[in-house]
């Protein structure tokens, strides 16, 4: 590892970095009334730019307002995890700050673990860079695309009266604007939906990043004191396994502090996200049923995928963190603690105890994030399918 890597990554101020300098757009670093505030203007934005013109209707006929339907709980999902984040701001500040201080413990323990850390640091780092600028351009492409071709259209037909096929951004009658049949209107619309749509992107960024490289964060860690644990038989003399035992008990104790920070902060979140994909996904089999897959449904679909690779990726990261977690388990069992005096042994009782707890994410109490219970979503999207499909038909 060169020295410019290990000056940028090699230190505790690197976890998340990059992330909590986006996060400080919500306001994560000030007081708790100014998040609240924040996340409050961000989600009256939403109200008055996207949920109110959904609300007080102007669709055409019943797909599209089953589109404008699966749009608006799309939005939804995504200013409010914002606004219900804002609430539990304070628990993941405290977590990030418990995880900066369980960096400095691995940078102290080894230069093996501290390595691994660094590295971690980077990947990171790259990772939020990299899916930052992919979201950018995703918002670009998704204002940009249906443009070229209405107005080159437009300037190029012969008949003035042929009418015009102009694509929405968001499938809504935006107040008094007649963004369906006038071109000036539309344009009116366009402008005023291409900050919208970066909001939008910038919303559904910092929610995918703060869960997933948190998660991956306290994974990252639990391996790091697995393997603290397992450095533990390669020392031979009884004080010095006494003394780096000592350190690993105190990486265990913080590991588990952020662990159950990171639950309670993403509880709100993960709700509502739970929530609503089995609302879209519901919804969205409904109206394949009924109109099809076709090319003015690509939105729709595009949502769809979007909320379905959103959910499994968290399930995925809870699955892979309460894996580790019970691995950890097994580790400081397996341990040689029977060699080590009393006292110490009595160290190794503590984890023991602490390490029997769950580790997880989980959306309250009730929906525990994680591969099994995406299964359970599927079914339960399915039951809801067949009951509104039976209603509708009735």
């Amino acid at each position: 590892m060169n020295a410019e890597v290990q000056a940028k990554y090699g230190n505790p101020e690197a976890t998340m970095k990059f992330l909590v300098q986006l996060l400080r757009i919500l306001g994560l670093e000030e007081s708790h009334g100014t998040i609240v505030f924040r996340c409050g203007c961000l989600f009256a934005v939403f109200v008055v730019l996207n949920a109110i013109p959904y609300c007080i209707g102007g669709y055409p006929d019943l797909d599209h307002y089953v589109e404008g339907s699966i749009e608006l709980c799309f939005n939804v999902n995504m200013y409010g995890s914002g606004m219900l984040f804002a609430c539990t701001a304070m628990q993941f500040r405290d977590c990030i700050d418990e995880m900066k201080n369980l960096a400095a413990l691995v940078y102290s323990h080894s230069p093996r673990l501290a390595h691994e850390l660094t590295l971690h640091n980077r990947l990171v780092d790259r990772f939020t860079k990299a899916w930052t600028s992919f979201m950018v351009l995703v918002a670009i492409f998704y204002w940009i695309a249906p443009l070229p071709r209405i107005y080159w259209t437009y300037f190029t037909r012969t008949n003035a009266s042929e009418p015009l096929e102009l694509v929405q951004h968001l499938e809504i009658q935006f107040y008094w604007l007649d963004n369906r049949n006038s071109i000036r209107d539309y344009t009116i619309y366009a402008a005023m939906m291409l900050p919208f749509i970066f909001l939008c992107a910038t919303m559904n960024n910092m929610k995918t990043l703060t869960v997933s490289c948190s998660v991956e964060y306290c994974t990252k860690f639990m391996c790091l004191v697995t393997e603290a644990i397992r450095q533990l038989d390669s020392l031979s003399a009884n004080d010095d396994q006494a003394r780096e035992l000592r350190k690993v008990v105190a990486m265990h104790k913080r590991v588990l502090i952020c662990s159950r920070l990171l639950d309670e902060s993403l509880r709100p979140l993960l709700l509502m996200q739970w929530l609503l994909c089995i609302i879209i996904w519901s919804v969205t089999l409904v109206y394949f049923d009924y109109s099809g897959v076709h090319m003015k449904s690509i939105s729709i679909i595009v949502m769809f995928l979007l909320v379905t690779a959103e959910m499994l990726s968290y399930c995925i990261l809870g699955t892979r963190l309460t894996s580790q977690a019970e691995q950890l388990e097994r580790v400081i069992y397996a341990s040689r603690w029977y060699n080590l005096p009393i006292k110490e042994q009595r160290n190794v009782q503590i984890m023991l105890k602490r390490a029997q707890g769950r580790v997880g994410i989980r959306g309250y109490k009730f929906v525990n994030v994680n591969l099994e219970e995406f299964s359970r979503m599927v079914n339960r999207a399915y039951s809801a399918y067949v009951v509104l499909k039976r209603e509708i038909s009735a």
